[in-house]
């Protein structure tokens, strides 16, 4: 029902309030609202009367992403007394974010290069040809790399689905460490000697560890995708019960103007409605006191001024 609609009752209709369906909420009472005697209200008091309440009645709901995105605003660029400090602002994110990308990827570029001898040779160990040797190291730094990216996006999944991440971040870091220490081994005589079985095993660790990489890596794609899917569900979900809640409210905000207007008081329409009565209030304030406005200016009864 609109809000003309609404106020057009207050001069069409003058008995008493009847039960009407209530979107799901209780109705413990049978009756309608009783309509207390109030002064007749003139042209005036309708129009302000109707003013309020299409002002009222045009109040947008937001949704969940607007209500996060209002917040984040707000606070932004405030002052964080616990931490004696203030939150970043739009400004230094600009000019921080990509010093601290470029800074990020010049550190990766140089770790690759300088773990790429060592990778490269623990692929001569095994045994592997030499235009094989050169994905040794990219297999490391990729399997690395699609694991933590795999944590981000997993970050609000169950604990062991991060746990499961995180570990096989920690598996890769392992394997390229692992592979730059037995290949740093073999160059010294005395160690080589000691480590003799480990550096005659290469071939096998390579032959093993080549297909566990390329499955584990396979499996924590299929994760991400499908924990990325869920979370979006989820979501998606939850705007939608905010958008059905968000409406069942204005259809029972509408509803208690309705009421009021048409002289039930806000006890009596939070018990029909089963609507807190601090809602109602709340809701029906602007109407209210514009009836109580149009009363003040209404012309004298007969009787009032026989008693003045």
């Amino acid at each position: 029902m609109s809000m003309p609609t609404i106020v057009d009752n207050v001069a069409e209709r003058g008995e008493q309030v009847a039960d009407c369906p209530t979107n799901g909420h209780p109705t413990p009472l049978a009756a309608g609202v009783a309509q207390p005697a109030q002064a007749p209200l003139d042209d005036h008091g309708l129009a302000k009367i109707k003013e309020v309440a299409e002002r009222a009645g045009d109040r947008p709901q937001r949704s969940l992403r607007q209500v996060v995105r209002d917040w984040r605003i707000a606070h932004r660029g405030k002052a964080r007394p616990e931490h004696g400090g203030t939150v970043a602002n739009g400004d230094s994110w600009a000019w921080s974010l990509p010093i601290m990308i470029g800074g990020g990827v010049a550190v990766f570029l140089t770790a690759f290069v300088l773990s790429y001898h060592g990778l490269y040779g623990f692929g001569t160990l095994a045994k592997m040809p030499p235009g094989f040797r050169l994905g040794v190291p990219v297999i490391f730094d990729a399997f690395s790399i699609t694991a933590l990216i795999a944590t981000f996006f997993c970050q609000a999944a169950a604990w062991h689905v991060r746990a499961y991440c995180w570990l096989m971040f920690g598996l890769s870091a392992a394997g390229s460490i692992a592979g730059n220490v037995i290949y740093a081994a073999s160059l010294d005589p005395s160690m080589a000697a000691r480590w003799r079985p480990l550096l005659d095993a290469c071939p096998l660790i390579g032959g093993v560890a080549w297909p566990v990489v390329g499955m584990a890596v396979l499996h924590l794609i299929i994760i991400t995708i499908r924990e990325r899917r869920g979370q979006q569900s989820a979501v998606a979900q939850a705007a939608a019960e905010v958008e059905h809640q968000a409406q069942a409210d204005e259809q029972l905000r509408l509803r208690a103007v309705e009421l009021v207007a048409l002289g039930g008081s806000c006890q009596d329409v939070a018990n029909k409605l089963g609507a807190p009565l601090r809602n109602v209030q709340r809701w029906t304030k602007p109407v209210r006191d514009a009836q109580q406005a149009a009363a003040a200016k209404a012309p004298a009864t007969p009787r009032s001024r026989a008693k003045a």
